[in-house]
């Protein structure tokens, strides 16, 4: 650093500072730090330089870096996002972390998250949970994959909830690799065209009406049921009953109580046919 203030030297101080900022390129400099560099005031420098640099916040702190940085970055990031879903159309977005090192960012680099920031403000991005996508991004199949994701509807409909197939099943009937069934799964949840349970287990839409319309039918009789009388009334077995309950619990529409029995939740009762009107 010593060194290189060296050879600033007989540069105006704007200039000097500018140069300085830019050969930290993605480090991005706080302003304190540039200031205690160049034994100034960081806010006169930051002021007097502002055509040509760019401040912003990390954590309470303001860092600079240079307007060219910042914009080609910014550039470079919506880019990298363009090509990502032009290439995987069926996924959400792209993994932040995987973003960042497509990217040459470093872990500790406040730079990063200062851009996904202002992208997302000025509503180019959007966060997708761990994901990033531009904000125009929306899920969409390839012919091929559009192909095999019928076949996948009708083997679940050919399986029912008496033997549901798993993401392995699902590869042998089709002849798919494994990898490709499982992501083409998470695709077609996010889609709405299946319904996931859990991370493992998932069921057609259709399947997941006629589990819901079942359990109200029966709660409109009864005060209560069981995993096993669950279990029984859809023909399936106790994992699939179980995951469908624990997911109906936390859609709100049942509650649980401390033998595991279920109950419609007090919003969602339902008239019971079995009371008669006075």
């Amino acid at each position: 650093m010593a060194l290189l203030l060296d050879e600033l030297t007989g540069e105006s101080m704007t200039t000097a500072v500018i140069a300085w900022v830019r050969h930290r390129g993605r480090r991005a400099p706080s302003l304190q730090d540039t200031g205690a560099a160049f034994a100034s005031d960081g806010d006169s420098l930051e002021a007097d330089a502002a055509s040509s640099l760019t401040a912003f916040d990390h954590h309470g702190v303001r860092h600079l870096v240079t307007t060219e940085l910042w914009e080609a970055d910014q550039s470079l990031i919506v880019d990298t996002l363009t090509r990502y879903h032009r290439a995987t159309p069926q996924e959400a977005g792209m993994a932040r972390v995987s973003l960042m090192r497509e990217l040459g960012f470093g872990p500790s680099e406040p730079l990063f998250e200062a851009l996904l920031g202002r992208l997302e403000a000025d509503g180019i991005t959007a966060r997708e949970g761990a994901a990033v996508r531009l904000s125009t991004h929306e899920i969409s199949l390839s012919p091929e994959d559009e192909v095999l994701a019928e076949r996948i509807e009708q083997e679940l409909q050919k399986g029912g909830l008496a033997k549901p197939p798993s993401a392995e099943d699902l590869a042998s009937s089709t002849g798919a690799e494994v990898g490709q069934v499982s992501s083409l799964l998470r695709a077609m949840g996010r889609l709405g065209r299946l319904v996931f349970l859990d991370e493992t287990l998932f069921v057609s839409v259709s399947q997941m009406a006629y589990a819901r319309e079942g359990l109200e039918k029966h709660l409109a009789t009864a005060d209560q049921i069981s995993v096993s009388d669950f279990r029984q009334s859809l023909d399936t077995n106790r994992r699939y009953a179980l995951a469908l309950l624990n997911l109906f619990d936390a859609e709100g529409l049942t509650v649980k109580d401390d033998a595991g029995r279920r109950s419609l939740a007090p919003r969602m009762s339902l008239p019971l046919s079995r009371e008669k009107t006075p």
